[in-house]
């Protein structure tokens, strides 16, 4: 039980808020899940660390498949919301950043709104071959036409401007 008490005290780590200037609601709530998994991430490290130092195994709580569709209904809730904000670095680092769990690695390459959100990233960041690749990886729902058509227009007057060395127009 003594173990247990030391792990349990040194596992408290604060941590301070993402973004200090976030207002409204959803920038709260974002940052409260981001927070959220921050420390579940850093308890079970440190929880890992203090294990190994003593010799011991921790088996760490397993999601259940039921579990994994709702972890990926939240990765599909932050990023439509880090989109909505138009905060597509964050987004970015957010994608990159997520866990290569079978439930989301499947979810990236099928869902609509997680294609839609690794199309946007690859349009801020210039890389015009992944976006086209991603919009015709598939058919999408009509409430992606608007979007998608925008930033495959984008996209295609980007490059002409690049090619051209200058901006298109009279």
């Amino acid at each position: 039980m003594e173990n247990f008490k030391e792990a349990k005290q040194v596992a408290v780590i604060p941590i301070s808020p993402i973004s200090e200037s976030s207002s409204g609601s959803s920038s709260a709530a974002l940052n409260n899940l981001l927070l959220q998994r921050q420390n579940i991430e850093r308890i079970r490290n440190l929880g890992s660390l203090i294990a190994a130092s003593r010799g011991i195994q921790i088996p760490f709580f397993t999601p259940l498949p039921a579990q994994q569709s709702f972890a990926v209904q939240h990765v599909i809730n932050i990023c439509s919301t880090l989109e909505d904000c138009g905060d597509i670095d964050r987004l970015g680092q957010y994608l990159w950043s997520l866990p290569a769990l079978p439930a989301i690695l499947e979810a990236l390459s099928k869902n609509e709104f997680l294609i839609r959100a690794r199309a946007v990233v690859a349009f801020k960041q210039g890389n015009y071959r992944e976006l086209y690749a991603l919009i015709e990886s598939r058919r999408f729902s009509n409430i992606h036409h608007a979007k998608l058509q925008a930033l495959w227009l984008e996209a295609h007057y980007g490059e002409a401007e690049a090619a051209r060395g200058r901006p298109l127009g009279p």
